[in-house]
């Protein structure tokens, strides 16, 4: 049975009915955070990450906090945030139950502050694109994206010192957040065009600059110039996802179309972003095209996939309606236009389901909450381990090093 299917089926639809309670808008908003709570928070050892996870979570326990400092096992941030639960003898769920209540509390805030008119629907799209990857996957990841995102926040509201300190501290979370640096250079180039997205030319402008960091990455690792500058741990990361071809095959995927598809619709919203002038839709909108352009770019190599979550997480922004809606025709237009956004949204999560690499929580996906409720029982770390270990060899990706210890 496809539990997971199941349990994102009437998430979407809870999310859907919150729609009609839009004369309650502190309803809606409570309502949910606590729908999105549940299955985000809840998520027991579904996908992958989780096992290197709490393989280091079990083993800090026993480290002195100087030897963390020293060598941390990931982003000094996120290891010593490990540590902590784990000296407090918290399990690895409880961890995972704070990071999500972190990002939602945080996208919660920036939604309503930025005037987005439809909460529910927005948290839709953003469970349909993020919901798995990000926020249930990546979670390391999603604690630098988020504090990025929040800092491009502050960044429009002149705070720029508290910006530059908040990707300062996610790149403490995740290497990746360094990319936080180009959301406030275009975070800049809207205030100088006054809340206007970014134009042709200067969309082209970042879609060069993004295309030969990208480039410098590859050549600099393979003449083995980052030795003498980075860390060994991050020498090592790099070096993984650039020598591996898995995602390189995505190359020749159908699921390309959704760069091409997600270019016509943002086209097509160019006049409303113009027309509401608000600077945190110009934001998204300008993210989305980027996204659009280099997004093929980034399916080549593992590693650049990675960077793609500080786009996507844009785009349901860029795709919602911002302040008050009046009158038939707008609502008839705005309609239709939900309609479109929420199949466009809907193909990343059937594109990521369709993965024989996933099968494994898909099929049976488990909620700790769930279990707790009705008294069930959820597979071991151990057995779900194996589980997931074969299902990932058998795709061709040794990502327990089975074959290295000779499994």
């Amino acid at each position: 049975m496809n539990l997971a299917i199941v349990y994102y089926g009437i998430t979407a639809v809870l999310l859907i009915f919150c729609e009609f309670l839009y004369l309650f808008k502190k309803t809606q908003v409570v309502l949910v955070f606590i729908i999105l709570f549940f299955i985000l928070g809840g998520s027991h050892f579904n996908g992958a990450d989780w096992i290197n996870y709490t393989n280091v979570f079990d083993k800090l326990n026993e480290l002195p906090w100087i030897d963390v400092f020293q060598n941390p096992p990931f982003e000094i941030l996120y290891s010593l945030a490990l540590k902590f639960f784990s000296v407090n003898y918290f399990n690895y769920q409880s961890f995972v139950v704070v990071i999500a209540f972190f990002n939602l509390f945080f996208l919660m805030f920036i939604a309503n502050r930025v005037k987005v008119s439809n909460i529910p629907f927005l948290f839709l799209i953003i469970f349909f694109i993020e919901g798995w990857s990000l926020f249930q996957e990546q979670i390391r990841q999603s604690i630098a994206v988020i504090l990025c995102l929040y800092a491009a926040y502050e960044f429009f509201l002149n705070n720029k010192k508290r910006s530059y300190l908040l990707i300062f501290i996610a790149i403490g979370f995740h290497n990746s957040a360094i990319f936080g640096v180009l959301y406030l250079y275009v975070a800049k180039r809207i205030i100088d065009n006054n809340r206007k997205p970014l134009k042709n030319n200067e969309l082209l402008k970042v879609f060069y600059f993004v295309v030969f960091c990208f480039i410098s990455i590859i050549v600099i690792s393979k003449v083995n110039f980052l030795q003498y500058y980075i860390p060994l741990i991050l020498q090592e990361k790099i070096n993984y996802y650039i020598n591996d071809e898995i995602s390189s095959s995505s190359l020749l995927n159908v699921g390309l179309l959704i760069y091409p598809i997600g270019f016509v619709i943002l086209l097509a919203r160019r006049k409303y972003v113009i027309v509401k002038d608000n600077y945190w839709l110009s934001f998204a909108w300008s993210m989305g095209m980027i996204w659009c352009m280099v997004g093929p770019i980034l399916r080549l190599i593992a590693i650049f996939t990675r960077f793609e979550h500080y786009f996507l997480l844009l785009l349901p922004f860029a795709l919602v309606s911002y302040g008050s809606v009046s009158g038939t025709r707008d609502f008839l237009k705005i309609e239709l236009n939900k309609l479109i956004t929420l199949l466009f949204g809907l193909t990343f999560l059937i594109r990521l389901i369709m993965q024989p690499a996933q099968s494994v929580w898909v099929e049976d996906y488990q909620n700790s909450f769930m279990s707790y409720i009705f008294n069930t029982d959820t597979e071991s770390s151990e057995f779900r381990k194996d589980k997931v270990c074969n299902v990932l060899l058998d795709n061709g990706n040794d990502f327990c090093g089975m074959e290295q210890n000779g499994k």
